[in-house]
């Protein structure tokens, strides 16, 4: 193989890894663009779950742009590792990669600014729900707080009533043993009574025949 057909097969090798990497780069744009429509429409990014999920396509294809830039840095080193090439060659290859690197860093970058600032709503999104959730939380606790001081109050008052109705029945209690213990005087009363009475029936008839 001549030095010159080297040559060529490189720079086929060069045009080639050109043509797909401005083909991949402009899907992963394409892509890119349609996420962030999706990202930016208040409409439709209702939830966090939703706007997690277009984020996550986001870093997938912002990892994709890292990969192709990786695919012309390992062209850059099998050139560079090649003793068939002169310096001068290589100098050449190299600006010829670092000139279509250059184009894909500034898309990475462009790609890093939409990632970081999306990234950044959705935790200040996740902080807003978290202090809303916490509110909602407060506030329940509130309500709770306020409904256990009513239920407190409620007990208290029964307490009272209770104490009441016992005093009552400890008053009631006594008027019954007194109303009781005064049946069983007048009971034995009239039972002294009785028995005077008979005996002095019984003593009459005696009293004829004397």
């Amino acid at each position: 193989m001549q030095f010159i057909d080297f040559d060529k097969e490189i720079l086929k090798e060069i045009e080639d890894l050109d043509k797909n990497v401005k083909e991949k780069l402009k899907k992963i744009a394409d892509e890119w663009n349609s996420t962030m429509t999706k990202l930016q429409s208040k409409t439709e990014m209702t939830s966090i779950e939703k706007l997690e999920n277009e984020y996550k396509k986001l870093s997938e294809l912002l990892d994709k742009n890292i990969e192709i830039n990786n695919e012309w840095t390992n062209l850059k080193e099998k050139i560079s590792k090649n003793k068939n090439i002169d310096d001068t060659q290589k100098y050449i290859f190299h600006e010829t990669i670092l000139k279509m690197q250059g184009f894909i860093l500034l898309e990475i970058y462009k790609c890093s600014s939409d990632f970081n600032r999306i990234g950044n709503y959705i935790n200040e999104k996740k902080r807003e729900d978290l202090k809303d959730k916490i509110m909602k939380q407060k506030d329940q606790l509130l309500t709770f707080n306020d409904e256990l001081e009513v239920q407190s109050e409620k007990l208290i008052n029964n307490e009272a009533i209770i104490k009441k109705q016992n005093k009552k029945i400890k008053i009631n209690n006594r008027k019954i043993d007194r109303y009781d213990k005064r049946v069983l005087e007048m009971m034995g009363i009239f039972l002294t009574i009785f028995s005077i009475l008979g005996m002095n029936v019984l003593t009459i008839p005696s009293i004829k025949y004397i």
